[in-house]
């Protein structure tokens, strides 16, 4: 890319895009009671962020998967002609929706950019801010299922004017 200065002349300026980190860098906290298995998926996702953003989007969709299973949320079904009929991703989320809107439509929109990342792929899929906005979803998620940030703040909101300001050691 050059820039020109009327005195010197064309500026030219080197940028560099990484390609590949290892080990991977981290793209948000992890809540630390979230399970193995989706830390994992989380690490192999962020591997790929820099270098693949379909496949990390792909990986994005399988942490909505696990967080589903952690959650107990049905995975099969039974049906005449099939006693053990896997439920789709979108399925499980709205069987989720029925417990907590709120997440499940985070989640839903996380798994429709992993769609876009599994089918479509490639140019003109999904590009790395459509994974990034994904990524932030989840990660509210995650700290929603394994923290309860919002009922724990809640609770302080509610403590805190219930004792109307003053600290707890004054109570």
């Amino acid at each position: 890319m050059a820039d020109v200065d009327p005195d010197t002349g064309p500026q030219f300026a080197t940028y560099y895009h990484p390609e590949f980190f290892h080990p991977a860098l981290p793209l948000f906290r992890v809540p630390p009671n979230c399970t193995a298995e989706i830390k994992a998926e989380l690490n192999r996702a962020w591997a790929l962020y820099w270098a693949d953003s379909a496949s990390c989007a792909n990986r994005v969709r399988s942490c909505v998967e696990l967080v589903l299973t952690h959650l107990k949320i049905q995975r099969f079904k039974r049906t005449k002609k099939n006693p053990r009929h896997r439920l789709s991703l979108h399925d499980r989320i709205g069987l989720f929706g029925q417990r907590n809107a709120d997440l499940a439509q985070p989640l839903m929109a996380v798994k429709w950019i992993g769609n876009i990342g599994s089918h479509e792929g490639g140019a003109g899929g999904i590009g790395t801010e459509e994974v990034l906005d994904g990524l932030e979803l989840l990660e509210h998620v995650l700290v929603e299922v394994f923290e309860q940030r919002s009922k724990r703040l809640a609770r302080m909101g509610k403590q805190i004017v219930k004792r109307k300001g003053r600290p707890k050691r004054f109570r």
